[in-house]
């Protein structure tokens, strides 16, 4: 994956966290993952995690 596709899927996990529509599960969800990569390099891995979360 390239850098700027990382950059603009972390993003699209922001506005989904922001979103009013979003359910509360949904948010965790996707704040653990957006916290997990932020402290776990391997992007891809948590994003394969929270697709099979959600």
């Amino acid at each position: 994956m390239t850098k700027n596709n990382c950059e603009e899927i972390l993003n699209d996990i922001y506005n989904l966290i922001l979103n009013p529509a979003t359910s509360a599960w949904e948010r965790s969800l996707l704040s653990s993952a957006k916290n997990a990569i932020g402290e776990d390099m391997n992007f891809e891995r948590q994003l394969s995690k929270l697709e099979f979360e959600l």
